[in-house]
């Protein structure tokens, strides 16, 4: 069984469908509920099996089939029937420095899925077409502030040929389609963009058997990726951003904190090779490998005009642009961009009796460029070892043992931030902008290209043990125990642009021009330490699913380009607790089995907060809010501030009647379900902010109370 511990973060996550691995951001090719899940699709056919409360969650081919099978599942959160979501922003239960609006309207969501497959040509060939779409509405989270949606659409296709006892050949399609609108936290409609992502994937397979025990395998797989993301009304006004009220007004402001640009223009096509052999020698099974992708792509920013402003208040409110903070001129950018990486791996397996053995070695290199910015060659070698005891020798208990380590060899992020627009901020003094005849405080470059520092991948170490078992009838479960630590993480450091005590920007050069060194530094890490317990019973009409983990999360970074570097008042509180730096985690899910054609069920979930630790005070600063923490000291009104997010718990219901049962010669499999989301637990404050300006805010909630219908069909 999977280790199900702390799970990687998505930088250190692989996603593959059928064994075909894709780039890490393609989620949008598969379901949500399937990107991290490697389907293994059998030779002739496939069986569809639908489960989950209502939702399609996993779509999975079994055995091979007699007969041509069909599912289809659709879930329903009407308006009318949900809860109004509570406001976001500037208020919280820390401080409340602004004013709350009126509750926004209820939110509707929506889900179809469905799967269509079977045997052809006398179960030489087979074929499965699977679609999954999705929506859900994005209400105005104050008024005035922009509302829309979200949508997705994923299309597999997989076919499988036998031509011989000894060959299979496999076929996999995949599209998928998103959107959404507004992308921003807080802005008007005026200010709303609409973000679009297209990908594709076509992949052919090859498998052919050398004896009785030994295999050839062969993998070659296309992948192209389309994104954009514009103002989604043109509009001929200069984007606003006011840095008090957080809001943005006029066109849309930029894409992220580090990118001036609102218009984005991305494609990126990745065309990767796979070859694995496998043999059994005796006692020993020898796995070896190589793969290797080749990608090129453009990337183009843009801004409306070439200007955006920053304020502090209302001073430019009402389409007017004197007296802003700041003019910000931003330089369009076009870059292109390639990279390529070459891995190779060898394994090997060994079974005495009740022990089984695994050794491996993985080597990756790895090259990147953007623009005129270059990785260089990087290396990474990774040995690994496993363990397996069958303790009992029935196979009822199990312990499990690693410890191994990886790397990441994708390096096109690190090069599109070694690449970023060119950005000069003018301050208004004296009546007017900075006209920047000379360099100085009221005349700053930002962005452009920075140096790429040498050195390694990214890597991660990790050291585990487990048990899993079956300690009674109806009773499964396990534990495990994991240690893991990722070094030399992705950083950003401005070496050019300093800020002093008081939050001013300095130059030694005079030159006030920003500089940037991008490297995978050692100073950047995170480090987890946690146990996970999991049971799984069933008792007469009863089902019980219980899980636990506790952990400790440390480190100075808690990912790639965290912005820890960014200014150096903030790398003194580096060390200390990361923001997903949860402790605990508990989900227990229980279902009654009333009638053979009724089914009564709960869901709970608890999780403790995770540590606001960027926040820090500034002295000097007019809206001056020290507090005291891991990661900062001072005091907030005289009292001591808990920094961490608020602990969540919530619950759902739900009751399912299975017509199929009931008319099991009239009706196919037919389920129809009625689900209460969020009884407990509905709007409560999620991710607070940790700027001293705004400690306390809340940023995110758990989404309100939702009566959701659900149907679920299939042969």
């Amino acid at each position: 069984m999977p280790w199900a511990l702390l799970h990687p973060l998505p930088f250190e996550r692989e996603v593959s469908v059928d064994g075909f691995r894709l780039s890490p951001g393609a989620g949008v090719l598969v379901p949500s509920f399937l990107v991290l899940a490697d389907r293994v699709w059998v030779a002739a056919a496939a069986d569809a099996r639908l489960s989950g409360l209502g939702w399609t969650e996993a779509l999975t081919l079994e055995d091979g089939l007699g007969a041509p099978r069909w599912a289809v599942a659709g879930r329903w959160a009407p308006p009318a029937l949900s809860a109004r979501p509570a406001p976001v922003g500037l208020a919280g239960p820390v401080v409340a420095d602004g004013a709350e609006g009126p509750g926004s309207a209820p939110r509707g969501a929506w889900r179809a899925s469905g799967v269509l497959g079977g045997p052809l040509a006398g179960g030489y060939l087979g074929a499965v077409l699977s679609l999954d779409a999705s929506g859900v509405g994005l209400p105005p989270t104050e008024a005035g502030l922009a509302g829309g949606g979200r949508a997705r659409q994923a299309l597999a296709l997989t076919t499988t040929w036998l031509p011989g006892p000894r060959d299979r050949l496999f076929l996999l399609a995949l599209a998928g389609r998103r959107s959404e609108s507004p992308d921003c936290f807080r802005c008007t409609d005026a200010a709303a963009r609409v973000d679009r992502e297209l990908a594709l994937f076509a992949g052919l397979g090859w498998v052919h058997g050398l004896g009785p025990a030994s295999a050839l395998e062969l993998r070659l797989g296309a992948e192209h990726r389309s994104a954009s993301a514009g103002a989604r009304s043109p509009t001929d006004a200069p984007s606003r951003l006011d840095l008090t009220r957080w809001i943005t007004d006029g066109a849309p402001g930029p894409l992220g904190p580090e990118l001036g640009a609102s218009i984005l223009e991305e494609s990126r096509t990745r065309v990767r090779l796979s070859g694995a052999v496998h043999a059994v020698l005796g006692l020993q099974r020898l796995d070896g490998g190589v793969e290797g992708w080749l990608e090129g792509g453009r990337r183009v920013l843009s801004l409306p005009g070439g200007v955006r402003f920053l304020d502090r208040g209302t001073a430019c409110a009402g389409g007017s642009t004197e007296e802003c903070a700041y003019r910000v001129e931003v330089e369009p950018l076009d870059a292109s961009s390639g990279g390529w990486a070459l891995a190779g791996h060898l394994q090997d397996t060994l079974r005495l009796g009740p022990i089984g053995l695994r050794a491996g070695l993985r080597l990756d290199v790895a090259q990147a460029s953007t623009g005129e910015s270059s990785t260089g060659l990087r290396l990474g070698l990774g040995p690994r070892l496993s363990l397996v005891w069958d303790v009992t020798g029935d196979g009822r208990h199990w312990l499990v043992a690693h410890a191994g380590r990886s790397h990441d060899p994708e390096l096109p992020a690190a090069t599109a931030r070694a690449v970023l627009p060119r950005q000069r901020m003018m301050a208004w003094s004296n009546g007017a902008f900075d006209g920047c005849a000379r360099p100085g405080p009221a005349c700053v470059q930002l962005g452009g290209p920075a140096g790429l520092a040498s050195g390694g991948l990214p890597r991660t170490d990790e050291v585990a043990l487990g048990w899993r078992g079956r300690p009674a009838r109806g009773v499964e479960g396990g534990f495990e125990a994991r240690w893991r630590r990722t070094s030399q993480l992705w950083t950003e450091e401005e070496t050019g642009l300093l800020t002093n005590a008081d939050g001013q920007w300095t130059s030694h050069d005079g030159a006030w021009t920003s500089r940037r060194v991008v490297a995978a530094d050692d100073r950047a890490w995170r480090q987890a330490l946690g146990l996970g317990v999991w049971a799984r019973a069933r008792a007469g009409p009863a089902r019980v699913l219980l899980n636990w983990t506790m952990a400790r999360v440390t480190g100075t970074a808690s990912g790639p380009f965290d912005p820890w570097l960014a200014d150096a008042r903030t790398a003194a509180f580096a060390a200390g607790p990361l923001p997903d730096d949860r402790r605990h985690r508990v989900e227990v899910s229980i279902a009654l089995l009333a009638h053979a054609a009724v089914e009564l069920g709960a869901r709970l979930r608890y999780a403790t907060g995770g540590p606001l630790w960027e926040t820090f005070g500034v002295p000097g600063s007019p809206g001056l809010r020290t507090i005291r923490g891991a990661r900062g000291t001072g005091v907030l009104s005289s009292a001591p501030v808990a920094l961490r997010d608020p602990d969540v718990f919530t619950a759902d219901a739900w009751v399912r009647l299975r017509l199929g049962t009931l008319f099991p010669g009239v009706l196919p499999r037919l389920d129809l379900t009625v689900e209460a989301v969020q009884v407990a637990g509905g709007n409560t404050p999620v991710h607070l902010s940790p700027s001293a300006g705004r400690l306390g805010a809340v940023l995110r909630r758990e989404p309100p109370f939702q009566l959701v219908l659900g149907i679920r069909a299939g042969n």
